[in-house]
């Protein structure tokens, strides 16, 4: 009889760790994506695991950012589809609203920092970042893809400020217009 109680009392135990609980961060509502840090994106997506380091993986968007309107660029890794479903980065370009990228499984929300944009040059840099990550995005116009858009290639920088870390991601994408 006391080995089925001692049976009972460990699938009790196991049982009840495999619960899911609600983190701190979302009883107080941290969690919410109108804020301006780090949020976890309910689906997002791990890219493949040629795309990062150990501590940086990059993750596709689960939907483009209502947020991102008139001017834009969307980002997709280069090597993957350029669809709704992989967008990696997509930001406000020359208005200065804020930008949005896939990282760790993450939806992060940055802030805009610098652009530059040398006149007569098809080469465009930006800077955004937030208190966990900076991201400098370095592109080359490509030419025309459409009435209101053109094709970009580049590198995608971020460094984790907690660690120092720099993981460059190769892209592809659209600035334009709407």
């Amino acid at each position: 009889m006391k080995p089925t109680i001692a049976y009972l009392a460990l699938i009790l135990l196991l049982t009840s760790c495999g619960q899911d609980r609600m983190s701190d961060a979302d009883a107080m509502g941290l969690n919410d994506l109108n804020t301006e840090t780090s949020t976890p994106a309910q689906d997002a997506e791990p890219a493949a695991d040629k795309y990062g380091s150990k501590s940086l993986r990059a993750a596709f968007l689960p939907a483009y950012p209502a947020e991102i309107k008139d001017c834009y660029c969307a980002l997709y890794l280069d090597g993957q589809p350029i669809d709704e479903e992989h967008y990696f980065f997509a930001f406000n370009r020359g208005n200065g609203g804020p930008g949005f990228i896939g990282i760790n499984e993450q939806r992060v929300q940055v802030a805009p920092g610098a652009s530059l944009t040398p006149a007569g040059s098809n080469y465009d840099s930006y800077l955004h970042e937030d208190a966990d990550f900076k991201v400098q995005t370095s592109l080359t116009d490509e030419g025309a893809a459409g009435e209101k858009r053109n094709m970009y290639s580049g590198k995608v920088k971020v460094t984790d400020k907690r660690s120092g870390e720099l993981t460059e991601f190769p892209v592809l994408g659209y600035c334009g217009c709407k």
